[in-house]
């Protein structure tokens, strides 16, 4: 049976998200972080979803190493510490999609001089995505592709030809232009529908800041996040609630008995928020902060 000729009259969503590309486009091109929760309920409104991917590459121990040597850095364990911490950044960021809603897809990064002799980064997620894509759309009515590499012409020409509606997200913006990106014409062209991410935009911006209104309202509830960065030689972090929102943290805010140095980065934690907004600190400050490692009940922060 033919997809258009399916009884549904729900049509069943599946998303591909490039992730590489998709950040070139918003946060270096057009210049905001995603809120992905909120990507996921404007890409799939109207449908039902059926999964969501999110293809990345990801650094392994010789991959670090070989674009430590590639700097020839004076200061080479510092680097080492450098990327490290930006491994346990995006790993943490990576665990946050698989819980929330996306199936994550990594791919080892190859580094490399380029012409110009500048280190560069390349993962190919080209083939992973290809064969997930074809694999499912026997089963989809739908498939949004956020990516605007031209190099998936015949990809979405392959799986049109199934009978599959096939969306494009990306931009032509000028902004994105002047900072380096444009998605491919023909890749536009071969797609069903294109969807430019400006004019989504205000659905899927990412807001971590808590208004004070929401402040007032969630003041004293009990909230769970995890520890988004922790400034070891301060005293001081920030936690990222479950929500996407940014929360500061003392050392003076972790509830007894546990301590600053017994908390992790990625840590899954519960705090309190204080009413009371420090003029110095644009973000909400956490109280009572503690490991998670009971089940109580909590309230989400709103999006």
């Amino acid at each position: 049976m033919s997809q258009t000729n399916r009884p549904s009259a729900i049509q069943r969503v599946a998303i591909f998200i490039d992730g590489a590309n998709f950040q070139k486009a918003t946060y270096d091109g057009l210049g905001f972080q995603v809120d992905f929760r909120g990507l996921l309920r404007v890409l799939a409104e109207g449908g039902s979803l059926v999964r969501a991917y999110y293809y990345t590459g990801e650094f392994d121990t010789d991959a670090v190493e070989h674009y430590i040597n590639l700097h020839d850095t004076d200061d080479p364990d510092l680097m080492r510490r450098d990327m490290r911490t930006r491994l346990q950044k995006d790993r943490g960021f990576h665990r946050w999609l698989n819980r929330n809603g996306y199936k994550v897809v990594t791919k080892g990064v190859r580094v490399f001089k380029d012409a110009d002799g500048e280190v560069s980064i390349k993962a190919n997620v080209d083939i992973e995505l290809a064969v997930d894509m074809l694999t499912i759309a026997e089963r989809v009515d739908r498939v949004v592709l956020v990516s605007g590499d031209g190099d998936f012409v015949p990809l979405v020409e392959r799986v049109a030809s199934k009978g599959v509606r096939v969306v494009v997200v990306s931009t032509q913006n000028r902004r994105a232009q002047a900072n380096g990106y444009r998605a491919s014409d023909l890749l536009i062209d071969a797609a069903d529908e294109y969807i430019s991410i400006e004019k989504i935009r205000n659905a899927i911006e990412r807001n971590d800041r808590i208004s004070d209104e929401e402040l007032r309202d969630l003041a004293g509830q009990t909230l769970s996040g995890s520890i988004e960065e922790k400034k070891a030689d301060r005293g001081f972090g920030f936690i990222r609630t479950d929500d996407g929102k940014k929360i500061f943290f003392h050392l003076n805010d972790l509830q007894a008995p546990l301590r600053f140095e017994d908390i992790e980065e990625e840590d899954d934690i519960l705090f309190e928020l204080r009413e009371d907004r420090d003029e110095r600190q644009p973000y909400g400050r956490a109280r009572d902060v503690r490991l998670r490692d009971v089940v109580e009940d909590v309230a989400e922060v709103p999006v």
